[in-house]
């Protein structure tokens, strides 16, 4: 169980329901005051092996089937001990607890990340990403959003958001926050997941992470689904999920075989979720004046 999860009001939790549930995640939405609509809700999922770890996650043992968990609206009963979905009883009595928040400090100082090893990155990231991820907006090699022209459009749209992020003033992260939020499909849209490759960045370089993260957090929470605010707003004090942890690990390790076995790990995350905040990890890295 992430760590996280037990920095949520659970004690005070007067309505909890299904919001959504998959093969593999069943996702709880968690309101503290079911009458205090300005508050957005929580979210809690439950996961299986497949998905693994995150900061929202509580990974079930495998005896239980995520897909049994309810339906969507379902009303979740939740206190210190257990989350009750129906007849689904999940004791978190011996849950070991996992701490999403990395040591950024000692990562600071142990990654290096020059131009030549983000060019790495990207290489690699493209060559094992599928088509279509935002990593093909970072290449002069032509571009390879697909046959349907929704996606040529969507890249038009953030191939322009990034120029505008280029040139503009001091306030263009914050604007380009506001504008690549929500763009895309899935409950974590590309956009969302590229501004998380940029927090992620912001972290790893920056000790005042957290005063530029937030900002850029609270312009996404009302453009985006529930769970995706709920990660960005995670990124945003520094949490993140395992395979980001053993990514750090490996570039802080100057490791070339283990990074490149990461960056697969991290692109296999959703259809395009993963090499979209790799893309945003690595344009961060090659415009870090923008951000520090």
């Amino acid at each position: 169980m992430s760590k996280a999860i037990l920095d949520m009001p659970r004690r005070t939790v007067q309505h909890a329901k299904v919001l959504s549930r998959h093969q593999h995640v069943c996702n709880i939405a968690v309101v503290a005051d079911r009458h205090a609509n300005t508050a957005p809700a929580q979210i809690i999922a439950l996961t299986d092996d497949e998905i693994g770890i995150g900061p929202l996650n509580i990974v079930v043992d495998t005896m239980f089937s995520v897909r049994s968990f309810g339906e969507r609206d379902d009303i979740v009963r939740i206190t210190d001990d257990h989350i009750q979905i129906g007849e689904n009883d999940i004791s978190l009595l011996d849950a070991v607890v996992w701490d999403p928040r990395p040591d950024w400090q000692r990562l600071r100082a142990a990654c290096e990340l020059s131009a030549q090893r983000l060019d790495w990155m990207l290489d690699v990231g493209r060559r094992k990403a599928p088509p279509g991820s935002l990593l093909d907006l970072q290449s002069s090699i032509s571009l390879r959003p697909g046959p349907d022209s929704f996606a040529k459009d969507l890249f038009d749209v953030f191939s322009t958001i990034l120029r505008n992020m280029e040139t503009e003033g001091p306030r263009s992260l914050q604007d380009g926050a506001a504008s690549l939020t929500g763009l895309g499909n899935g409950l974590t849209p590309a956009g969302d997941d590229f501004l998380l490759g940029i927090m992620l960045f912001t972290w790893l370089r920056c000790d005042s992470a957290t005063t530029i993260c937030q900002p850029l957090a609270r312009a996404a929470e009302q453009r985006t689904t529930r769970l995706s605010a709920c990660l960005l707003s995670q990124a945003a004090v520094g949490n993140c999920s395992t395979h980001w942890h053993s990514f750090f690990a490996s570039i802080a390790a100057n490791d070339a075989v283990v990074i490149e076995q990461n960056i697969g790990t991290l692109l296999s995350y959703g259809h395009t979720s993963g090499a979209d905040a790799l893309a945003g990890f690595i344009w961060a890295g090659c415009h870090e004046h923008i951000i520090v």
